[in-house]
């Protein structure tokens, strides 16, 4: 396993700040085992800035698969998480070549620095900061392992000191989602931080939520004594528990156990266990309190707006930039593709964009426009009403009746199944529904079929569909005619990322969460594509039915 562990470096030899598609980069902040990070800033129009966090992989790391999947999985997995102590992602993207991802900034530091400074200081830190700081690591833990309707219970597997930090503000963020997986989603691998992850996770055992529990359980144990709990060579040998008090022992005794089934269920469960030591010992603590540690132990003001800027002997120059993670062939100025996003889908313009000057004025690019789209639609109207007349005037002779001997004969026989269907002017006809023919792997698909046509009231000969009708482009749920739409729910647990198909149409990629459909029935296909899957394969191929109003969970292999 190779963590998100970054240390401080000089910064890059490249001038900042510069542009990096949408963003501005405007510090290097540090280097770790997969990639650089970034202080970036996101600009718009009045005056608008939203400064944030910019990780790139390594060059050398962006062809291999593993290491690309890892990077994804942490943007794919917190993208679902929308809680005040887990750090938000804004985005994974693709910038000429380079992945990236862009999440928030946290301005404060780990609770390695935390204790490292505290041992530096030769006192140990307070106890009830310590416990609201674990409060907020449990409150944050407990909403991921209890899933919703839009995810399974996730479990992180890497809660170690340097994934945990605290805010200048006091407010606690779990960060680094990188090897999180869903509870229960099939074995796992051996990964994890040494000395914090829990015993079955280095036998490679399911996820589970009790791993991380075992994890806080051991950071709760270390912010204490300022003592590793665990050794970092993976001997679980246990702690000495007598610095701690009572309550608080046998607490943390049930949460740091070996066997997974004698401890707390997940953080939910663990957090309502330390109530009472939370009433007793930080029932009035707050994060203006931890603020105040903070600045006893770590002093140091936020950024400035001169050291928000760059390196002060940094070049100011507006153009695109190189980041060291950039292959040097690839070009400046190319295409940026996004995966996951929580920014808005409009382009966002900075002060230095200007149209190019051989560029009409805004108003008449907008007239242009205008006549541009009328034109299409008086185009397709066009059309529409050619297609109809020529419907009408291949008018065909009705077709007899069917007798009781007609209907019993073998050679035109009935389909197996009908659906009534109301004209606008209350006649009836029967469809057959659509055919399900098996594909090669085994799994039925269903596509659209041409309503069956017959006589119309009054002895009139039927309308058949024109012959140039795209019958199988039709949506399979809209000949149910149901008004009320349902969602469908999309997981690969075994992978960072999928395409998702439904009904042959591009969806998006795994998780997809509560994607709105017509209700009906639904071909939904999952793909694993490179350099996630090398080589590319099908993960599932199936028809899911859609009910009005529901949820319907589809989760690949």
């Amino acid at each position: 396993m190779i963590p998100w562990s970054f240390v401080a470096t000089p910064a890059p030899a490249m001038p900042l700040p510069c542009t990096f598609g949408k963003y501005r980069l405007v510090r290097h902040l540090a280097r770790g085992g997969m990639g650089e990070v970034f202080l970036a800033t996101l600009e718009g129009a009045l005056g608008f800035e939203q400064r944030l966090v910019i990780k790139t992989i390594l060059p050398e790391l962006s062809g291999d698969p593993r290491f690309v999947d890892l990077f994804a999985a942490e943007a794919k997995t917190a993208v679902l998480l929308s809680h005040g102590n887990i750090v938000p992602i804004y985005e994974l993207g693709d910038q000429d070549g380079v992945l990236y991802i862009a999440m928030a900034y946290v301005d404060g530091p780990s609770l390695s620095q935390l204790v490292g400074a505290a041992r530096k200081a030769g006192r140990p830190l307070p106890q009830p900061q310590v416990l609201h700081i674990v409060r907020q690591v449990l409150e944050g833990m407990a909403y991921a392992h209890a899933g919703d309707t839009t995810r399974p219970p996730l479990v992180h597997r890497d809660l170690s000191p340097r994934n945990v930090l605290v805010e200048r503000s006091g407010q606690v963020r779990i960060v680094d989602f990188g090897i999180a997986m869903f509870a229960r989603a099939g074995r796992g691998a051996r990964m994890g931080s040494a000395g914090y992850a829990a015993p079955e996770q280095q036998r490679a055992a399911a996820p589970d939520p009790r791993a991380d529990v075992f994890s806080i359980g051991a950071l709760l144990y270390e912010l204490w004594t300022l003592r590793p709990a665990f050794s970092r060579a993976g001997v679980y040998a246990a702690p000495d528990l007598s610095p701690l008090p009572a309550d608080l022992r046998a607490v943390v005794e049930r949460a740091i156990d070996l066997d997974p089934d004698r401890r707390f269920a997940d953080a939910g469960a663990f957090l309502e266990a330390l109530a009472p030591v939370l009433a007793n010992r930080a029932a009035s603590t707050t994060n203006r309190d931890v603020a105040r540690l903070l600045a006893a132990l770590l002093p140091g003001a936020p950024q400035d707006a001169a050291n928000a800027a760059g390196d002060g002997t940094a070049t100011m120059g507006t153009g695109p930039c190189t980041p060291p993670t950039l292959p040097a062939t690839a070009t400046a100025e190319g295409r940026t593709r996004t995966f996951a996003t929580r920014l808005p889908a409009t382009p966002v313009r900075t002060p230095t964009d200007s149209p190019p000057p051989d560029q009409p004025p805004s108003g008449v690019r907008r007239r242009r426009r205008r006549a541009a789209w009328i034109g299409a639609t008086l185009a397709t109207g066009v059309a529409v009403w050619i297609s109809a007349q020529m419907g009408v005037s291949r008018r065909t002779p009705p077709a007899p009746p069917v007798g009781p001997a007609a209907a019993g004969s073998g050679d035109s026989p009935p389909p197996p199944a009908e659906v009534e269907e109301r004209t606008p002017t209350g006649d009836r006809r029967t469809v057959p529904p659509p055919p399900s023919p098996s594909t090669p792997g085994g799994t039925s698909t269903e596509q659209a079929a041409t309503p069956a046509t017959s006589p119309e009231p009054g002895g009139r000969p039927p309308r058949p569909a024109p012959r140039d009708a795209p019958s199988g482009r039709e949506h399979p749920a809209a000949t149910a005619g149901s008004a009320r739409p349902g969602r469908i729910t999309v997981l690969a647990p075994g992978v960072s990322w999928a395409e998702v198909r439904i009904d042959g149409r591009d969806a998006g990629h795994t998780p997809l969460v509560g994607r709105p459909v017509a209700s009906g029935r639904h071909r939904v296909e999952v793909v694993c594509r490179p350099p996630v899957c090398i080589p590319e394969r099908k993960l599932l191929q199936r028809t899911v039915r859609v009910r009005p109003d529901r949820t319907s969970t589809v989760e690949a292999p």
